[in-house]
């Protein structure tokens, strides 16, 4: 059966495991935080990622098999997938004269490449949203934009926490994870492993953010300029 069958990611440190039955529950999930970031339905996004990221295989049922409707699907919009290698990384000044972005999705660790070569290209970024994914464990100073959102991502464990645009908080969505007693840490409540949070990332119940009221929220630090 189609619901018994499990997809197997490779990641930098292990693998995820996914039941084929789960990825519409999470590309739901994908195109939520997309909303409460201020991603309009009908964009056209980028996604500067590697295959194995969820932010990438939740893109669209056009890249994932029995992924009935992923991000694209549901903003109604486009998904366009890069590659996150310094190579490709350096081809999207010329892509960005092509088409037309609404927001670009890009991994913390490409984000530095993807500044400069748009620099010494004279390509703006200026007019789209940046949202920038970053890790749990790793945190580098992540370099702020015009209009910028950020947005926690724990492969392993599925956990995707997007900053709202009317709290700017990120928010752990409550209908998706659950926390430990202790509040150390997070499970998502269909498929992932348990993310161990940081102590300076101990998400907070109250007040409620009207994006969300139930949700947890995290205060993110001040943003670096590029």
């Amino acid at each position: 059966m189609p619901n018994e069958i499990t997809l197997s990611f490779g990641l930098p440190d292990g693998r995820l495991d996914l039941r084929a039955a789960d990825l519409d529950h999470w590309a739901e999930h994908l195109a939520w935080c997309c909303t409460i970031m201020g991603i309009a339905p009908g964009a056209t996004i980028g996604v500067i990622d590697f295959g194995t990221s969820p932010i990438a295989f939740l893109g669209s049922a056009l890249l994932t098999p029995m992924l009935e409707a992923g991000l694209a699907e549901r903003l109604r919009g486009r998904v366009i997938c890069l590659d996150a290698s310094r190579e490709r990384v350096a081809l999207v000044p010329s892509i960005l004269k092509q088409v037309a972005f609404d927001a670009l999705c890009v991994r913390a660790e490409a984000v530095p490449a993807l500044i400069t070569y748009c620099r010494e290209a004279e390509q703006p970024l200026d007019g789209i949203t940046i949202i920038t994914t970053f890790g749990l464990e790793r945190r580098d100073p992540v370099a702020a934009f015009p209009r910028g959102r950020r947005m926690a991502l724990a492969e392993a464990g599925m956990l995707m926490a997007p900053e709202c645009a009317v709290c700017g908080q990120m928010h752990l969505r409550h209908s998706h994870y659950d926390q430990t007693p202790d509040g150390g840490a997070v499970v998502a409540r269909r498929g992932g492993a348990l993310v161990a949070l940081p102590a300076d990332m101990a998400p907070d119940l109250a007040p409620g953010c009207p994006a969300g009221p139930e949700d947890w929220r995290i205060a993110i630090a001040g943003k670096d300029a590029p």
